[in-house]
């Protein structure tokens, strides 16, 4: 593909997605903290995606999203960086064990939960990253 001066060429992905939260345990009520590494292994930029979805599920079951949806950036529109490995966080708060429910929330139930890390937009991001941990 030929370079012109000031267009941006961006590769198809996929990047590969890990998620780690702090701590394999956290005791009822405890913050979970997660940080998010997007390893991009082409020698080529991939965009950063327009649309992110943070899961938490408990026994393959849903439980409840954190934060994520559509993501309107500045231009120009950031990269991964070619053979880069980027710490992502965006929009993502700590999770404070709390699930909604019809009227409030509820603390989480001790067990194993998994987060899932989902990303959407103009290439494609290849399969989410996810982490599992247990809450006592």
């Amino acid at each position: 593909m030929p370079f012109f001066l000031g267009q941006t060429t961006h590769g198809s992905g996929p990047v590969d997605i890990e998620v780690a939260s702090d701590k394999p345990f956290y005791l009822q009520g405890e913050e979970v903290n997660f940080t998010i590494y997007v390893n991009n292994p082409h020698d080529w930029a991939v965009p950063y995606p327009n649309s992110v979805s943070y899961l938490i599920e408990k026994d393959g079951l849903y439980v409840t999203s954190i934060g994520g949806g559509q993501i309107t950036y500045a231009e120009p529109h950031p990269v991964f960086s070619p053979n880069s490995q980027t710490t992502y966080q965006e929009l993502l708060m700590p999770w404070d064990q709390k699930i909604s429910g019809n009227e409030t929330n509820v603390q989480a139930e001790p067990g194993n939960y998994t987060l899932t890390v989902t990303f959407n937009g103009a290439v494609d991001y290849g399969d989410s990253g996810n982490c599992t941990f247990e809450i006592q």
